[in-house]
Formats: C-alpha cells, sequence, structure tokens
C-alpha cells in the first residue's frame, strides 16, 4: 500500500521511518512503522501488509489543533473504527465523517485522499482494514447492502451507514486475535482471512440487529453509549440511574435493552467493568490490594477477593505474583 502523509496546518510535519521508543511495547509484529514528533504532539503510523489486506493502526497523541493529510493507493473497501478517542476526518467523495470511541463505519474510495481533523488536543487510536470489493459483496444477500453496493459499481466513495455502529467486546477480540497473528505461521494469510471476514460479518450483525423483538436504531445506539460510558467511567461507582442520564435514556429502557444489546445484564455488566480495571489495577501499578477494592467499589477487601476470583479463578495476589 502506498501512503504518504502531510499536514497543511503545520510545515514541520515529517514521518520517520523508524518506530519510536516510546511506543516500542505496542508495535505489531511484521509491521512497517513511521512516526512524526513535534509541537503538534506525536503520531505512529503502523502498516500490516497481508495481500490482499492492509492494515493501518495509527496512534495521535495531539497538542493542539492540527490536519492530517493521507494521500495512496489501496484496496477501495475500508474498515474504520475508533478504538480509543474521537475522531474527525473528511474523505473526498464522501464528505465529513465523525467516529466517537468505540464506534465503526465502513468507506468505499478507490483511493486514499482523507483528512484527519484534530480540532482540540486528543489521545486517539484508530484501527483502519483495508480490502477488495468482492470480501463484502458475498454478504449482500444476508445484510441490507444494496445502495452501497451501487456506489462501489459506479466508483463513487460512500460510507456504507449515515450513522456509525457501535463495537462490542467480542469484536474488540476479534481484532486483538487478527493483530497477533504469529508472523512466522505458514498458514498466516489463510487465518487472517477468515479473520477479516468474521470481523466483516461481526460488525454487519452489530450494526443490523435482528432479535425477536427489533430495537430502534436510536435506543441500540444509546445503549451501546451506556456501555462506554461504564467502561471509560470505572473508577466512578455507577449507579445504572446514573448511567441511564449521561446515556440520555430511561432507567427502564436501559434495563430493559441492556442485556439484549451487549449480552449481560447492566448491573452485571458494571460490576465486571470495575473487576477489569481492577485487574488493570493490580497488573500495573504497586497500589494495596485493598486500595484497589475500594476503587472497585468494595468497602471490605474481603468481599472484593471473592468477587475477584469468582469472576477470574484466581485471586488477585496471584496476579500480582505473576506480574
Amino acid at each position: 500500500m502506498n501512503l504518504s502523509v502531510s499536514s497543511p496546518t503545520h510545515n514541520d510535519f515529517m514521518l520517520m521511518p523508524v518506530a519510536p521508543e516510546w511506543y516500542s511495547d505496542e508495535l505489531l509484529p511484521g509491521s512497517e512503522t513511521s512516526y512524526a514528533e513535534g509541537d503538534f504532539g506525536k503520531v505512529v503510523v503502523q502498516q500490516l501488509a497481508m495481500e490482499p489486506f492492509n492494515i493501518l493502526y495509527n496512534f495521535y497523541d495531539m497538542q493542539e489543533k492540527c490536519v492530517l493529510q493521507f494521500k495512496g493507493d489501496a484496496p477501495p473497501l475500508r474498515i474504520m473504527i475508533a478504538m480509543k478517542g474521537n475522531i474527525h476526518f473528511a474523505t473526498e467523495g464522501a464528505g465529513e465523517h465523525f467516529l466517537k470511541q468505540g464506534q465503526f463505519n465502513l468507506l468505499y474510495s478507490p483511493s486514499i485522499n482523507t483528512s484527519v481533523i484534530f480540532d482540540f488536543p486528543c489521545d486517539t487510536l484508530l484501527f483502519n482494514l483495508y480490502m477488495p470489493v468482492d470480501i463484502i459483496q458475498e454478504l449482500a444477500a444476508i445484510f441490507p447492502l444494496h445502495e452501497f453496493m451501487d456506489c462501489t459499481e459506479r466508483s463513487q466513495p460512500s460510507f456504507l451507514f449515515q450513522k456509525p455502529g457501535w463495537i462490542s467486546a467480542q469484536i474488540i477480540r476479534e481484532i486483538g486475535y487478527m493483530l497477533d497473528l504469529p508472523v512466522a505461521q505458514a498458514l498466516r494469510p489463510y487465518l487472517f482471512e477468515i479473520k477479516v471476514k468474521q470481523l466483516l460479518h461481526l460488525l454487519l450483525v452489530q450494526k443490523h440487529y435482528g432479535g425477536k423483538e427489533p430495537i430502534p436504531e436510536a435506543m441500540l445506539d444509546s445503549i451501546r453509549e451506556a456501555r462506554h460510558i461504564i467502561e471509560a467511567s470505572v473508577g466512578e461507582i455507577l449507579s445504572t440511574d446514573i448511567v441511564a442520564e449521561r446515556a440520555n435514556m430511561s432507567e427502564r429502557d436501559l434495563k430493559k435493552y441492556f442485556k439484549q444489546v451487549v449480552g449481560t445484564g447492566i448491573s452485571t455488566f458494571i460490576i465486571q467493568a470495575r473487576l477489569n480495571n481492577a485487574k488493570l489495577l493490580v497488573q500495573e501499578t504497586d497500589l494495596p490490594i485493598k486500595e484497589i477494592a475500594y476503587i472497585a467499589g468494595y468497602d471490605h477487601e474481603q468481599n472484593f477477593i471473592q468477587a475477584f476470583k469468582k469472576h477470574f479463578d484466581y485471586t488477585p495476589f496471584f496476579v500480582r505474583q505473576r506480574r
């Protein structure tokens, strides 16, 4: 994939074809890495090629307003997922588009000509997967993709969804599997294609929910936003009424639809989110277990240890010892 990156707002922007030391722990195995650093902030661009697919995995730590211009040639169909932070970009022929953290969309564009617009300082991670159009053609019989496929036949840049969809925990895991496939494995291209198709199918299922009781699109968005509110606020002791208020929905609807969309009851999901955060604190900090228990919402350390073991099948002490 041929790619050039420039900045119409910062003349000093220049990508260097090396991997920065401060990002070495996050590098994708087998990827081509380049980065830029300046008054605008830090940018890391990683390209992972697995013909006929290409992954562009970009990290942005922006300190001021900035615009980055991406141009090049790549397979025309593109999955875009805001893994961290919000993103604002404009694509020639398709117009402007916004993704909140945890949202995704698909874009058809014969070539890369996209501006990524940072309206304020931010910390963002963007996952892009480029693929041939025929990968999605076989799904047109299952999902309502006909208008989008018409755009591809006319070579007209277009987004698949007018409103982006929300990713799920399962989709995040699939992306992780895709990025961590062994580099030297002989079956890697074959496995990679399977993972791409599986990811695409999961995204379309997630957007076009087909349960026994169809859920309105606006309600789906509210539920998924509620999930991300919980995941982004694990340091707070949230109640269902607070989550409902922040997601601009009633507590009744939140409780009614949350499990259908996410797969777990909201009270259980809040507890699991706190415990997952607690596990990270056990692994990555030297905070006492008693203090981590309090952060996770437990007044008594023993109750926290029991809940932790029930959720993970081992105690926080075991995690800290293996660290």
